[in-house]
């Protein structure tokens, strides 16, 4: 299939993605009870798109990331331990530099954080599956992989931007996480890292009490209340993805993820 082709295909299957999220979104609002339509809800349908797109192209799966073979137990330590350990490093810095409050919560709905957790992690990996698995590795093919990856982050960067709170700064830190994602998939060649990293980044964001991408969830460990005005530094209702902190984290992730995950695609790919 020659570059146009690709382009038109990956194109289409946005469209698509989009279209019929929107119709989903608008009959679930209209007909179904749901106080909230979660991402989650949308997962079935995202999934089924890049199943019939992939099949009527006559393409591997495996060469889209949709495989579990060779995956590194160290880099999937690394991947989810890297979404924990950034958002705990941006509550600790914002502590310590009198931007947060938090109070411990004694009791925590146990059923409310597995259901939450279930809802990212599904969420998670519909995003993965859209963006990195079946955009992100079409456009390589048509364009190479700076331009498929510039191109993908903002993409993910700008399908938030009606998400509560939406600043300068969470379009930022969506394009460094989009790249830093992209990484991942383009190196480790599976979905699993990126998704991983991705439930894990958002879960510890919502069970240490930050919104998520200006969505709150109440199964968290502590209430983070700000102790300044300026969203610039609380991300005000983005929460921790649209202040210069969740900016500086992510940054930090993408350039350490960068050095590990190139360094292991030259030992597993092109070592002799």
């Amino acid at each position: 299939m020659n570059k146009g082709e690709e382009v038109f295909y990956t194109t289409l299957f946005f469209i698509a993605v989009f279209l019929g999220s929107a119709l989903i979104v608008y009959f679930l609002k209209t007909f179904s009870s749901l106080r909230e339509i979660h991402e989650a809800y949308l997962v079935p349908y995202w999934l089924l798109i890049i199943y019939l797109f992939i099949k009527i192209r006559g393409i591997n799966f495996r060469d889209y990331g949709f495989t579990l073979t060779r995956v590194s137990t160290n880099l999937t330590i690394y991947s989810l331990t890297l979404g924990l350990g950034l958002v705990i490093l941006a509550l600790t810095l914002g502590l310590a530099c009198g931007i947060y409050n938090i109070t411990y919560l004694s009791r925590i709905c146990l059923e409310c954080t597995i259901f939450h957790f279930s809802l990212i992690a599904i969420a998670s990996f519909g995003e993965e599956a859209v963006f990195r698995g079946y955009v992100l590795n079409s456009l390589v093919k048509a364009v190479g992989r700076v331009p498929s990856v510039i191109t993908t982050s903002l993409l993910f960067a700008i399908l938030h931007v009606s998400n509560p709170g939406y600043s300068i700064f969470s379009f930022i830190q969506l394009m460094l996480g989009g790249i830093l994602l992209s990484i991942m998939m383009i190196y480790g060649k599976t979905i699993v890292y990126p998704t991983l990293y991705h439930t894990f980044w958002n879960f510890s964001q919502a069970l240490l009490g930050f919104p998520v991408s200006g969505h709150r969830y109440f199964s968290s460990i502590f209430i983070v209340k700000y102790k300044v005005s300026n969203s610039i530094f609380t991300g005000g209702a983005f929460g921790l993805e649209g202040s210069i902190l969740g900016v500086f984290v992510t940054a930090i992730g993408l350039i350490t993820t960068y050095f590990i995950f190139a360094k292991a695609d030259h030992t597993k790919w092109h070592a002799t």
